[in-house]
């Protein structure tokens, strides 16, 4: 190994993956084998890599980079919490979620917030809910796995409403 110059490298341990609700041990190593050794590389390792260097479903995939992605986004201990307490188990249910916050705070179309003004503590709420809500309703790598998501037929009817009565 010395005379290949790879004696530098350490080997990957999967224990970071193991926030990721089913990700058993054995696919952590085989994510391991393909470079995805942490949460964060799992969440921005494109979907489509994994899909065709793999055995795992898109489904299985999508769902592990679903949670990878939250984690990424707003941290281990808040994804957790988002978890227990909302039931919200990935950055798309989030991104929905935060979505639809922000559209009854009446603001469809997010843009970047203004600074609080003085004034009630409502407004100065509103503001502050704006501003930690924005990161998640306008990120590009949850809708682009908000795609992928979409294009596996049995999630697309069940999340259009068109699924099995």
């Amino acid at each position: 190994a010395g005379m290949l110059g790879v004696e530098g490298l350490s080997p990957m341990v999967p224990g970071d993956l193991s926030a990721i609700d089913g990700l058993r041990e054995d696919d952590a190593a085989r994510l391991a084998e393909e470079r995805i050794d942490s949460v964060h590389a799992l969440a921005f390792t494109p979907t489509a890599r994994i899909f065709f260097n793999t055995v795992y479903g898109l489904h299985r995939i999508c769902d592990w980079q679903d949670q990878a992605l939250l984690i990424a986004r707003v941290g281990r201990t808040n994804a957790l919490m988002l978890r227990e307490q909302y039931f919200i188990r990935g950055a798309i249910a989030a991104r929905n979620e935060a979505l639809k916050l922000l559209a009854a705070a009446g603001e469809a179309q997010p843009e970047a917030p203004a600074a609080p003004k003085p004034g009630t503590t409502s407004v100065v709420q509103d503001d502050m809910l704006k501003r930690a809500l924005h990161p998640l309703a306008e990120d590009r790598d949850i809708e682009r796995l908000e795609v992928f998501w979409r294009s596996i037929p049995v999630l697309a009817e069940t999340s259009t409403g068109k699924g099995a009565a």
